[in-house]
């Protein structure tokens, strides 16, 4: 074979692998997620990920606690940033592993707190590969603890998360 033929080979082998890394870490369905997904922590915390992954604000939304209807100065959780997702090549949702839950609380703007006492805490563990190695964390294994709450529907949301 002459060099150039050896070269367009290996050429088409790595771009083949790439398109396949890239569709491995991009396939999610929301359509096939089952019915009571948001009543399980771990499922939410799944789907979360995946969301970011595939950069779906709808679904990211439904994982998070919404403080619509509160008189809040700070409580509840925000996602992230719209310019994260442009510095996310892939993340994905490796595990997750219940911890003690501690009760989050949030102040209202009159000055009252408000307390949610039940919930759960995962700390849980993705993989993520960043475009540009100057982000908080590296792109490898990362892990992250996560404090969900459950709503009038019973449903677990996201209410804060932090190392």
């Amino acid at each position: 074979m002459k060099n150039s033929t050896k070269f367009f080979l290996i050429c088409l082998i790595f771009l083949t692998g790439f398109i396949f890394f890239n569709v491995k870490y991009k396939s999610f369905d929301k359509e096939s997620l089952p019915v009571d997904w948001k009543k399980d922590a771990k499922s939410v915390m799944e789907v979360y990920i995946n969301a970011i992954n595939t950069k779906d604000l709808d679904l990211i939304n439904e994982c998070i606690f919404n403080m619509d209807g509160y008189d809040y100065n700070y409580i509840g959780f925000d996602g992230p940033a719209k310019g994260t997702f442009d510095d996310i090549i892939y993340i994905k949702y490796l595990d997750s592993e219940e911890v003690p839950f501690k009760t989050v609380e949030g102040r209202l703007k009159n000055g009252k707190y408000l307390y949610f006492k039940e919930g759960k805490s995962l700390d849980v563990k993705y993989k993520v590969k960043y475009l540009f190695e100057n982000q908080p964390e590296e792109s490898g294994i990362n892990y992250l603890k996560y404090n969900l709450i459950k709503n009038e529907d019973g449903d677990y949301k996201i209410i804060s998360c932090g190392y």
